[in-house]
């Protein structure tokens, strides 16, 4: 059964957006059933008709409640989706895994997941988020628990890229992020560990305190810079 905070998310964009609204869909960690309660994102995709910004001035009055809730649409017009489906790749992956539509149409079964789509999509970001990862322990240097709380945050977007390794590999995606840490950290030659302390901390809620020679800062950097290496060089 859906999420409560998502459904009635859903049920405002209906109310706000009447017939002009074709389609919410919940993906991501709340859909995969492993959420945690006030560190997973509410992941919602919306389509509606046409998005102008007189249109969107319908649903300024929900904004804040969204966000408290940690909710992140991925708001598009229909036809925008059917163009762009290929630039969200990473995301189509993960809805074909796992989604739940809570208004209108499903829009995610006609769409093939494109292979060179979602390796370009990872390489991308991946080279991003590791230079955010880069520039944020520099700015967190001599702080352990500011550094602990960096690696947290950061980990649900390196266990995203993970999960697409393992797909371009064409190996199954485990249903739970620490063995998809695990799984993805074994297939791009990594070791799992400081992954999986980030995870530990994020799942009991407690906070890490590391400092930036910690043996857990090495191998997470270790295990991000090594999956950005497979994507990289992947061939089909």
């Amino acid at each position: 059964m859906a999420n409560t905070k998502a459904l009635e998310i859903a049920r405002e964009l209906e109310t706000d957006f009447g017939g002009a609204l074709q389609s919410v869909v919940l993906f991501g960690s709340v859909a995969r059933g492993e959420a945690i309660n006030g560190a997973s994102n509410l992941n919602l995709l919306v389509l509606l008709q046409d998005v102008k910004t007189g249109m969107l001035g319908k649903a300024v009055p929900h904004a804040a409640r969204w966000r408290d809730a940690g909710a992140v649409p991925l708001l598009l017009e229909a036809s925008e989706w059917q163009r762009a489906a290929d630039v969200f790749a990473i995301e189509l992956a993960d809805m074909h895994d796992a989604h739940e539509v809570l208004a209108g149409e499903d829009p995610i079964a006609d769409h093939h997941v494109d292979r060179r789509a979602l390796r370009l999509q990872a390489e991308r970001e991946l080279r991003g988020k590791i230079l955010q990862l880069r520039l944020g322990l520099l700015a967190a240097a001599g702080a352990p628990d500011r550094i602990g709380a960096l690696l947290v945050a950061a980990l649900p977007s390196f266990a995203t890229y993970l999960r697409t390794a393992l797909r371009l590999a064409e190996r199954t995606v485990p249903p739970h992020m620490d063995q998809v840490l695990s799984a993805g950290a074994r297939l791009v030659g990594a070791e799992p560990a400081g992954l999986l302390a980030a995870h530990a901390a994020r799942t009991d809620n407690k906070p890490l305190r590391v400092r930036l020679d910690d043996a857990v800062v090495e191998t997470y950097h270790t295990a991000a810079e090594r999956t950005a290496a497979y994507v990289d060089a992947f061939k089909e």
